[in-house]
């Protein structure tokens, strides 16, 4: 299953119009759209998050596949150079560290793909 039927599946599962969501997760609706029929396999980090919180589900829950594979994100160079840092790290465990909701899932993910595999990939 790709990433944009999960969306679709979870999205009709509380049925839910396509505009509804759109809405709901202030992402685009042709972008929506798009994702859903597989026209864009490879959405941003943010989109993702932004469809992810209004499913009220964690970002890896929609993104590890029943296959055990996960989906390609585009990380622009310059942020994967920018969360190595070490004041943006430290920036990124302040984030962490007041609780809110959002700020802890996008610094856990920076975080986390800073200090994976797949981030040191992706600069090469």
């Amino acid at each position: 299953m790709t990433l944009g039927e999960k969306i679709k599946r979870i999205r009709k599962s509380g049925k839910m119009s396509r505009k509804k969501f759109s809405k709901k997760s202030g992402v685009n609706y042709r972008t929506l759209e798009n994702i859903e029929v597989n026209r864009i396999k490879n959405p941003t980090i943010g989109t993702v998050q932004k469809i992810a919180m209004a499913l009220k589900m964690p970002i890896d829950a929609l993104l590890i596949q029943e296959d055990g594979k996960g989906v390609y994100l585009y990380v622009p160079q310059d942020v994967l150079q920018a969360i190595e840092d070490n004041a943006s790290q430290k920036m990124l465990r302040f984030m962490k560290e007041t609780g809110a909701k959002s700020l802890v899932a996008t610094a856990d993910f920076l975080l986390l793909l800073s200090q994976s595999e797949a981030g040191k990939n992706l600069k090469k």
